[in-house]
């Protein structure tokens, strides 16, 4: 088997030092003349670039969510907090009233784009208050 294919291996024969006469013959497949295939080198060359356009993409999303952390780290201007279970709490301090009325505009708009959901009520799903 090894002879058919002389090319694609290494073959060397190391002397064993405790064993007068005997030698170990060690047969290494040759990574230089196995990988020549055009077929195997186009595969090799995909899988290297898919990988790359994953890194990039990885890179990319992380750069996105540490600019992200570092504004909110750099504005307390609202906070976001969980009240009860579903309920959610928007603080806005040293808000006007007309700034808080657009942002509960803002909030509205958002939720009326919601798709629609076949369980909830759209009436019950936001309830706004507003106290200065």
């Amino acid at each position: 088997m090894l002879e058919d294919e002389t090319n694609r291996f290494i073959q060397f024969d190391v002397p064993l030092v405790h064993q007068q006469g005997v030698v170990m013959r060690v047969v290494v497949l040759d990574p230089a003349r196995t990988f020549t295939g055009v077929y195997t080198l186009m595969a090799l060359l995909f899988v290297v670039l898919v990988m790359g356009l994953l890194l990039f993409m990885m890179h990319c999303w992380l750069t996105r969510q540490w600019r992200g952390m570092e504004r909110l780290e750099k504005r307390a201007e609202a906070i976001l907090a969980r009240y009860f279970r579903s309920d959610f709490v928007v603080l806005l301090p040293h808000r006007s009233l007309k700034e808080a009325n657009s942002i509960a505009d803002q909030l509205i708009n958002a939720v009326d784009s919601l798709p629609p959901m076949r369980m909830v009520n759209r009436d019950d799903l936001i309830h706004i208050r507003i106290s200065t």
